[in-house]
């Protein structure tokens, strides 16, 4: 998946099953990713990220560069409301 620079991001929940969450890889760029309750966190090109099964979250593009990753999870992803713009 690619996100353009300045995107909004929707906010998911990752599949409730135990065995299940989220793995991302990002493979050009740079962005943010954050849970519900926690810091925003700055992801780069080679960074890889994970979150735990029914956690809330969302990640998206920075400012000035688009970002591209590898998405994986396991189960039904749950789409949520839309997420602040990511931090600039």
């Amino acid at each position: 998946m690619k996100i353009t620079p300045r995107s909004e991001a929707l906010d998911v929940q990752n599949p409730m099953d135990p065995a299940g969450g989220q793995l991302l890889h990002v493979i050009h760029g740079e962005g943010w990713v954050q849970a519900r309750g926690h810091a925003p966190q700055r992801i780069n090109e080679g960074d890889t990220v994970t979150a735990d099964p029914g956690e809330e979250h969302w990640h998206g593009a920075g400012k000035t560069a688009p970002m591209a990753h590898i998405a994986v999870a396991v189960g039904e992803t749950r789409w949520l409301e839309e997420s602040p713009s990511p931090p600039h």
